[in-house]
């Protein structure tokens, strides 16, 4: 038993140096720890929200002392750290159930004791799924503004006193707002006054300002009218859908209550 105590001792040393006194910290495996436990008393090593499974002493003896016998991992998933008579830094290694690694230089000191707790480190989220993520809900926005719905979270703005704008043979009419927190939707009717088919191109129709436009229809034929949205942002956006990783601007395909409608 004193062996195992020596163990849980060195163990208590190493995560004293990171929190003098009972603190959470996130584990790095990129990292070796360093702190100071009590030299007499008895430390608790606990990973939150895991257990120990298993760990690792270097050196395992310090004069006449064995190191690993100062350090205990117990069944339940901590390990008890008593340097009694260990008086140099010693290193310890934990490996977690659900195969996190933490390396720990421990220093027994005159102190009391304390805790030590890790805490898991928060997972790397995958920029591109969170960007194919974003897309979807924003497609999803765009889609029920085209068919005259307010998506959920938006709200009709009144819409400011504007008359039709002429871009070429091109008229665009305001016919509503959505607004949300982050994002403003724009609804125009588009009517081709010219004499030839317009095949509708999305950047024409993009301001600095905004993420994604979408039509009705990707052609807008002579004399025949046509639905567009651009989605706007209102607060700084994500940098997942600004510049280059900004959202795909083609234009979605028309839902069935859409198909019918007259040019």
């Amino acid at each position: 038993m004193r062996a195992k105590m020596k163990k849980i001792s060195v163990m208590a040393g190493l995560l004293a140096s990171v929190m003098p006194a009972y603190a959470v910290v996130p584990m790095n495996d990129a990292l070796v720890m360093e702190a100071f436990v009590s030299n007499k008393g008895l430390t608790r090593l606990s990973v939150k929200g895991d257990i120990i499974q298993d760990i690792f002493v270097y050196p395992f003896m310090l004069g006449e002392v064995a190191v690993g016998d100062a350090i205990q991992l117990h069944k339940s998933g901590h390990v008890f750290i008593a340097p009694d008579g260990i008086k140099e830094p010693f290193y310890l290694t934990v490996i977690t159930q659900k195969g996190q690694v933490q390396d720990l230089k421990l220093s027994p000191t005159v102190q009391k004791s304390v805790p030590l707790v890790l805490t898991l480190p928060e997972a790397v989220k995958d920029p591109d799924a969170a960007l194919q993520q974003d897309r979807k809900v924003l497609d999803k926005y765009l889609l029920a503004a085209l068919q005259g719905i307010p998506p959920r979270g938006f709200t009709a703005e009144a819409l400011k006193a504007s008359s039709p704008r002429q871009m070429g043979d091109l008229t665009l009419t305001p016919v509503t707002v959505y607004v949300s927190e982050q994002y403003r939707l724009s609804v125009y009717d588009l009517e081709n006054t010219g004499e030839r088919d317009m095949t509708l191109m999305p950047e024409i129709f993009l301001s600095s300002d905004d993420l994604a436009v979408v039509f009705e229809r990707p052609v807008l034929a002579v004399q025949g009218k046509n639905r567009m949205v651009v989605l706007s942002q209102t607060q700084p956006v994500s940098p997942l859908l600004s510049e280059e990783s900004s959202l795909s601007t083609e234009p979605l395909p028309p839902s069935p209550s859409l198909k019918g409608k007259t040019s």
